[in-house]
């Protein structure tokens, strides 16, 4: 009953407001009424006789009622007691699935070689008492060549997988870096159930260790030098492995005093780091530094090689770090120094002709205070193009067995006692030897005296200068005008009429004996009564005239070396020549001077030659007679 009222109420005070706030509804004019005054009798004091109040007791709501509460808790408890029976169920086997009862079991080695190829044998063992569906083997890892290349994924479908059942398949894995590093291969499994939509997971790790580098790195070179002079340092590079090892570098960090002055080949960044791009199995490389250190005597400097794959967001940096090899050089001051010269021209590498008897200087100077006695210098030649037996020295002699020059106080006076600061010049002179491909001659000087009142005895040096003689090639530019002989036919007068067109065959032959040739040129011009007339031999020569110009250019590119007529390039091209009056009695130039402008590949050295002008004489066709080059009526 009292709920009814309180509804009623409610209805009451909605439908009032509504009223309130319709905006649409006129007001009401209400009649007023007169006021009269009250006079209410209130007692001034509590009455004590008077029956106290009752206290009106509040029906206690629903929510609040013992029963309620129990029903909530004992509705609380089923749900949690739900939960974990189906966690307890699905993690526990039974005949739900749990990720407890699959197993994830890689087999295979954990060492490899860097770059090698590693086969890793997967299995997946379901040990519930449920298939489970779909299921895929997600294979992730660093590859470590850094790069946008450097992770790999794969994905093998296992697809569906009895109870008790083992699924198996074999990946491939090929990892690089530093020898000991780790690289882990993580093995994500996806799989659904029977009847549902979600996807499940179970994950792996399995690490591999990196048993050895997937490139040999060796540095060598003087282990003693002498301050302030150049020396070289060889670092070799190969490739160990089975794998293409992608965007190799190799950086050479220098010790303080080192001062760098040139490298074979030349670096890609700077003066100390070399972009070697992509090595094939086998790969050998060789990269020679040249330069010197200035320090103390007795100091160390070490020059380290490191090398990696290249870093793919800084091209000049290594990404994945493969070796570090050191190489230690003690650094001392020579009693004596030494340098060698070809005419005006001090150096440590000098370019000579082939077959062409050359002399040199070697300049030398006491650097100490003191005062040396009995000194002997020993200047030792290496290398394919020292020939022994075209040596000539002055003051000093040749020893065969040594293949060294050696001065001393037997053949030269004043190396027997030299005071502080003195200096003097030895000479000789050498013929590099003929017939071979690149030749070079290597020198090195050494040096020993008594260092007059220290009384430690004889003291002595090494590599107080070493130096490089490399022979340039014989390179040879021949030309002739043939008309009997040769690849393409020809008409005409022999010897040429006046008025009447004869045609030539005009050959161009080249040819370098000891070092290939790069980026050759030949180029001749045609005087304006010659035609060209758009023949050329061999169809794979590039041979093309300008009219304008009217040059003839033959461009053969890179030419190989070798002595004799299979290593002469040639090439042909074919002209007309018709007489006028002002060339009667006379033999016509027919093709200018010709020009030849290459690189000597072993040198690197700009090898320039030139041919005198052709003319109309067949002295190299056999048809040629006396007096048959000249023009007739």
């Amino acid at each position: 009953m009292e709920e009814k009222i309180k509804k009623v109420d409610s209805q009451k005070i909605e439908s009032t407001e509504r009223q309130l706030y319709n905006r649409k509804k006129e007001p009401q004019e209400i009649e007023r009424h007169e006021l009269h005054d009250y006079h209410a009798n209130v007692p001034r004091s509590w009455n004590s006789e008077e029956q106290p109040m009752k206290k009106k007791i509040r029906k206690k709501h629903l929510l609040h009622s013992k029963g309620f509460r129990q029903i909530f808790l004992v509705a609380i408890i089923f749900f949690i007691g739900s939960v974990v029976f189906s966690l307890l169920t699905f993690f526990q086997g039974g005949t739900a699935i749990s990720n407890n009862n699959i197993d994830i079991i890689v087999v295979g080695n954990s060492f490899v070689d860097g770059g090698e190829e590693l086969l890793l044998q997967i299995k997946v063992a379901n040990r519930n008492r449920t298939s489970i569906e779909i299921a895929d083997m997600l294979i992730e890892y660093s590859k470590g060549v850094g790069g946008v290349n450097d992770i790999v994924r794969n994905r093998i479908s296992l697809g569906e997988i009895k109870a008790g059942d083992v699924a198996e398949d074999i990946v491939s894995v090929v990892v690089f870096g530093e020898q000991g590093t780790v690289r882990d291969i993580h093995f994500t499994l996806e799989y659904r159930v029977v009847n549902s939509n979600a996807v499940f997971i179970k994950e792996y790790n399995y690490q591999v260790n990196i048993a050895t580098s997937p490139v040999d790195v060796s540095v060598g070179g003087p282990e003693n030098v002498i301050s302030n002079q150049q020396f070289t340092t060889t670092i070799d590079v190969t490739q160990n492995s089975t794998e293409v090892t992608q965007n190799m570098m190799i950086i050479a960090n220098y010790p303080s005093g080192f001062k760098f002055a040139s490298a074979n080949p030349e670096p890609t960044f700077g003066n100390d780091t070399w972009f070697l791009g992509d090595l094939a199995p086998g790969t050998e490389r060789t990269i020679e530094i040249k330069g010197s250190i200035k320090a103390s005597s007795g100091e160390e400097r070490i020059i380290t090689i490191v090398s990696g794959s290249q870093d793919g967001k800084d091209e000049q940096s290594i990404g994945v770090q493969f070796t570090v090899t050191p190489f230690s050089i003690t650094v001392g001051t020579p009693f004596v120094s030494a340098q060698m010269s070809l005419g005006e021209e001090n150096s440590n590498e000098f370019t000579i002709a082939t077959g062409i008897e050359t002399s040199f200087i070697v300049y030398w100077e006491n650097e100490l205070s003191n005062s040396l006695s009995n000194m002997e210098l020993e200047l030792h030649f290496s290398g394919n193009g020292f020939d022994p037996t075209r040596v000539s020295v002055n003051q000093g002699f040749f020893d065969t067995g040594k293949n060294s020059i050696i001065w001393n106080q037997t053949n030269n006076t004043t190396l027997k006692n030299i005071v502080p600061g003195q200096t003097g010049q030895l000479s000789f002179t050498i013929t590099p030897k003929s017939g071979v491909s690149n030749p070079v001659i290597n020198t090195a000087i050494h040096a020993e005296g008594i260092i007059v009142g220290q009384n430690i005895g004889k003291e002595s040096v090494t590599n107080i200068y070493t130096g490089t003689i490399k022979v340039e090639s014989t390179v040879s530019l021949g030309g002739k005008v043939l008309h009997f002989d040769g690849p393409m036919t020809n008409s005409g007068f022999v010897p040429p009429k006046v008025g009447n067109e004869t045609t030539y065959t005009v050959e161009w032959s080249l040819s370098s004996s000891s070092s290939n040739l790069k980026d050759a040129i030949v180029k001749a011009e045609l005087p304006s009564y010659i035609t060209w007339k758009d023949q050329t031999f061999p169809s794979g020569e590039d041979i093309s005239f300008n009219q304008v110009t009217r040059e003839v250019v033959w461009k053969p590119g890179n030419v190989s070396s070798g002595n004799g007529q299979t290593f002469q390039r040639k090439a042909y091209f074919k002209i007309g020549f018709t007489p006028s009056q002002s060339h009667l009695s006379l033999s016509p130039i027919l093709v200018a001077q010709t020009k030849l402008e290459a690189k000597d590949a072993f040198t690197n050295n700009t090898v320039v030659k030139t041919l005198s002008h052709l003319t109309s004489s067949l002295f190299n066709d056999s048809g040629y007679n006396a007096g048959n080059d000249r023009v007739v009526e």
